[in-house]
């Protein structure tokens, strides 16, 4: 199992600089991804198709409504370093340098990696998706900052983890077969060669 994890042997600034490499090079197509989900799932265009969506936001504020919350998109995508960092910062902990990490104790970490990442990251999450929930046709155009200052006024530091609970309980068990699974399969397929 020599190659199953390279990432142990890696500097964790490495290990935070490629997971955050990753979140930048999507940030700006989830971007508009995100954006059409929360408004298809808002009140603001209900039952409406990914195009019609996406008509309707150029048609009320331009082909920039699109990537309407980029900035909390990016700095969220960004923090999948995090995500990284934590999964491979586990699997030292629970394994030390070793390369034969048991399958348990990777989704252990898996599911450490998805949870601690959500706490670092809900935040962003909050914001952005309260953003990206604006409807232009009705003038709605308040900025991420704003929007996060707003929030805050609403309901202090606590209102940026409301429904954490939720989605900490889907992120643990997701990362933690995901994650090992990623794991796995490139060893698996680094035989293959």
């Amino acid at each position: 199992a020599k190659d199953v994890d390279d990432d142990v042997d890696a500097p964790s600034h490495v290990v935070f600089a490629a997971g955050a490499c990753g979140g930048f090079v999507i940030s700006p197509v989830s971007t508009v991804i995100s954006r059409v989900k929360v408004l298809q799932q808002s009140c603001a265009f209900p039952g409406r198709g990914v195009f019609d969506v996406c008509r309707s936001l150029v048609e009320g504020g331009g082909m920039r409504s699109l990537w309407c919350g980029f900035s909390a998109n990016f700095c969220m995508e960004c923090c999948r370093g995090f995500y990284m960092l934590f999964f491979v910062g586990a699997k030292r902990y629970l394994g030390g340098e070793s390369k034969d990490l048991a399958l348990w104790k990777r989704s252990l970490a898996g599911a450490f990696a998805g949870v601690a990442s959500w706490v670092v990251v809900y935040p962003l999450d909050v914001v952005k998706t309260a953003v990206q929930a604006q409807n232009p046709q009705k003038g709605e155009r308040t900025s991420t900052r704003e929007m996060a200052l707003r929030l805050y006024r609403d309901g202090g530091v606590g209102r940026f983890y409301r429904g954490l609970g939720f989605t900490v309980l889907r992120a643990g068990p997701v990362a933690g077969v995901l994650l090992p699974t990623f794991d796995l399969t490139l060893y698996f397929l680094r035989q293959l060669r």
